[in-house]
C-alpha cells in the first residue's frame, strides 16, 4: 500500500465568481490538500482523499469547494434524489472555501501560513452512501479548525462521482431503491478503505507525497477518532470494532446495521440523530457495545441537516425556510457548532481516558437546547 503524488488545492485562488463559505468556527484557519492513496492489495484501488489541517495565517484565499466535474454531477443528483425544484449544480460550482495558502513563495514574497503540527490528533470523517467527500468539506474544516488533522475519502464502486487529480471523473450508479440489506455490503469495503488511511498515517514516504510542504514525516496513530454521517456513521462503528487504533466514534443519524460487532467492543460511541428516526434498532444494537455510550436527538433536523447542504444554502443567501423539509429548520451555523462541540468533547475525553465534560454532563443545556439526551452509559 502506498500513495501517489498529491495535488495541493490550497495554492489556487478562486478564478471564477462565487460565494464564500464562512470561516471555520475554531481558533485556527485551515489548509486543504488532496491526493490519491493506492491499495495494491485490492487491485490498485485508488482512494481519493482530502486532508484538512489547522494553520495560522494573516489572510486566506478562496478555493473551489469541490472539483467542477463533481459539482456538476452531484448538483443534478441531489435535485433528483430529493425531488427538489432547485438546481444544486450552480451552488456547488460557485461555493468557495476560505483556506490558508501553502504555496511556496518567491524570493519577493512572504509565506504567512504557519501550519499547526505539534503532534495533532486525527479524525477520519466518513461520508454518507454515494456522497462524494466534497459534501463534507465544511464540516471537515470546522473540525480541523479546532486543532485536528481531518481526512475525508471517496469510495470507488460506491461514491457516485469521483474526480481524480488528472481531471478525469468516474461515476457510479448505486442501488435504487435502497434498503439496509442492499447497502450493508458497502460497509466492509469502506472499513478496508479506512484501514488503508490508518496504515498510511505511519508511512512517512506516503505522507510526504501527500503533503509535499510538510515533508516525509508520519502522523501519530495513538489519538485517532472516526466520525461519520449515515452509512459513514455505521462504517465508523464497524471500523472501530475491527481496528483498535480508532479510539472514539461519532455516528450522525444512522441506525446500526450490518454484521454483528466483535465481542467485547469497548470503544466509546456517540450517536446523534434526528427525532424519532431509529430508536428501536439502536436499542437492539445497544448490548453489542460494551464501552461508554451517549445517545441524543436534535430537534428541528432532517437527515440532511447533519452535513454541508444547509450551510451551503445559507452561505449562498438562499431562503432556508423554502428548504425546511430537506434541510430542517434549525439554524445551519448553530447546528455546525453543535456537532463540533459534542463530537470534540466526546473524542477528547476518549483520548484522555475519561469521558465527560460540561456539555455531555448536561451542565450547559442553554447552549444547545435542541438536544435531548436519550441514554448515556459508562461515564
Amino acid at each position: 500500500m502506498k500513495s501517489m503524488l498529491s495535488t495541493v488545492l490550497t495554492i489556487l485562488p478562486s478564478i471564477t465568481a462565487g460565494f464564500s463559505i464562512p470561516t471555520p468556527p475554531g481558533k485556527y484557519n485551515i489548509t486543504m490538500s488532496s491526493g490519491v492513496l493506492i491499495d495494491h492489495s485490492r487491485g490498485d484501488r485508488a482512494l481519493m482523499v482530502s486532508v484538512f489541517q489547522p494553520a495560522e495565517c494573516r489572510s486566506v484565499v478562496d478555493v473551489p469547494y469541490m472539483p467542477n466535474a463533481t459539482a456538476a454531477y452531484q448538483g443534478a443528483y441531489i435535485g433528483k434524489l430529493f425531488k427538489l425544484d432547485f438546481d444544486f449544480s450552480p451552488l456547488l460550482l460557485q461555493a468557495r472555501l476560505p483556506v490558508c495558502s501553502v504555496s511556496t513563495p518567491s524570493k519577493d514574497q512572504i509565506n504567512d501560513c504557519s501550519p499547526v503540527e505539534d503532534d495533532l490528533p486525527v479524525i477520519i470523517l466518513s461520508s454518507g452512501l454515494s456522497s462524494p467527500r466534497g459534501l463534507f468539506h465544511i464540516l471537515a474544516s470546522a473540525l480541523a479548525s479546532e486543532g485536528f488533522t481531518v481526512f475525508t475519502a471517496d469510495h470507488p464502486g460506491e461514491t457516485n462521482v469521483i474526480t481524480y487529480p488528472d481531471g478525469h471523473s468516474v461515476t457510479f450508479v448505486g442501488p435504487d431503491p435502497v434498503s439496509l440489506d442492499i447497502i450493508a455490503p458497502y460497509i466492509q469495503p469502506r472499513v478496508l478503505d479506512t484501514r488503508l488511511i490508518l496504515d498510511q498515517l505511519s508511512n512517512a514516504t506516503a505522507m510526504g507525497e501527500l503533503f509535499p510542504q510538510r515533508g516525509p514525516r508520519s502522523f501519530p496513530t495513538d489519538r485517532i477518532a472516526m466520525v461519520g454521517h449515515s452509512l459513514g456513521g455505521v462504517t465508523a462503528v464497524h471500523a472501530a470494532a475491527q481496528d483498535s487504533r480508532i479510539r472514539a466514534v461519532v455516528d450522525w443519524d444512522q441506525q446500526l446495521f450490518g454484521p454483528a460487532l466483535s465481542p467485547n467492543f469497548t470503544t466509546p460511541v456517540m450517536f446523534f440523530n434526528r427525532p424519532n428516526s431509529t430508536k428501536l434498532n439502536w436499542l437492539d444494537a445497544w448490548p453489542q457495545i460494551q464501552g461508554p455510550m451517549f445517545w441524543a436527538e436534535v430537534a428541528n433536523t432532517t437527515h440532511q441537516t447533519f452535513f454541508d447542504p444547509p450551510m451551503l444554502l445559507r452561505a449562498a443567501g438562499e431562503d432556508l425556510a423554502s428548504f425546511a423539509d430537506f434541510a430542517g429548520t434549525i439554524d445551519a451555523e448553530h447546528m455546525l457548532r453543535m456537532q463540533v462541540a459534542y463530537a470534540l468533547e466526546w473524542v477528547k475525553g476518549a483520548f484522555a481516558g475519561k469521558i465527560g465534560g460540561p456539555i455531555l454532563e448536561g451542565q450547559e443545556q442553554d447552549k444547545f437546547p435542541e438536544v435531548t439526551v436519550i441514554e448515556r452509559r459508562g461515564f
